[in-house]
């Protein structure tokens, strides 16, 4: 349910003092300013470019590597150090191949995705609704 202790403890004095959290999801739209996004940007090209991968370097959630990507286990993507909760996608279509960076936080109990394409302009943050079975 709680990601880590602090966030617990922010929900909790919500809760005790009937306000809300300190958004965390501005706090990282200031960490991801246009110039963050545009050097990743730069080590993404960098990294398709060299040694032809022809691929564009993909990120689990929690730091993790495909299986199939054994070759960019080396690879830093020089996110902020206080951006710690992402993802990093490849895909490929018909204009090519690309990659998204989505971003995950947490805000007044809920929890939320942002977006950030290779072209650099961010999508709005989305709510992330629990499937209930």
């Amino acid at each position: 349910m709680f990601k880590n202790v602090q966030e617990w403890w922010n929900n909790l004095v919500a809760w005790l003092t009937g306000s809300t959290p300190a958004a965390e999801l501005e706090a990282i739209e200031d960490l991801l300013d246009e110039n963050q996004i545009r050097a990743f940007y730069n080590i993404q090209q960098a990294h398709l470019n060299s040694g032809g991968r022809s691929r564009f370097a993909q990120i689990l959630r929690g730091g993790g590597t495909p299986s199939d990507r054994p070759d960019q286990s080396s690879f830093v993507p020089g996110l902020p150090a206080g951006l710690t909760d992402y993802e990093v996608n490849e895909w490929e279509g018909p204009a090519g191949k690309g990659w998204t960076l989505r971003v995950f936080a947490s805000s007044g109990g809920k929890d939320y995705y942002l977006d950030v394409p290779d072209d650099g302009n961010p999508g709005p943050w989305t709510e992330i609704v629990p499937l209930i079975l």
